[in-house]
């Protein structure tokens, strides 16, 4: 079994701390931050992620957009991740408009910590996590 830790690219347009502290610290999870789709074009290119969670609203591109954006780059390197929309965005139909726009999953804000571990772990199940029974 694979030990090492999964490694979240987490895009998001507001100050992501609290995702990086549910992530890092309570489910045991390596996390990189940025906050727009130019940022993250960048570390896609040079990092090996397990999974994307990405902010409906981003700065520079629209969150649906620019999963499309960075799932092209992932084509072309051969790699499949799944990208999460993570977003304050709860309307009804929303949820389906992520998913059919190519999502692989929708988590509305807020959540608890348990609802963002069956996410992560839903996404990850191959990973083992140093954390898994704590929070």
């Amino acid at each position: 079994m694979n030990s090492r830790k999964p490694y979240v690219l987490i895009v998001d347009d507001s100050e992501p701390g609290f995702l990086y502290d549910l992530l890092g610290k309570r489910i045991g999870i390596n996390v990189c931050t940025v906050n727009s789709l130019a940022e993250a074009l960048g570390v896609v290119a040079k990092a090996d992620f397990d999974l994307i969670l990405m902010n409906w609203s981003l700065p520079d591109c629209d969150g649906l957009v620019a999963q499309f954006v960075i799932r092209e780059k992932l084509i072309r390197r051969k790699q499949n991740i799944a990208i999460i929309c993570v977003t304050a965005r709860a309307m009804l139909g929303d949820r389906e408009k992520c998913l059919s726009a190519g999502m692989d999953d929708y988590l509305s804000k807020p959540f608890t910590i348990q609802q963002l571990r069956e996410v992560v772990y839903k996404w990850l199940p191959q990973r083992s996590f140093r954390n898994r029974n704590s929070a």
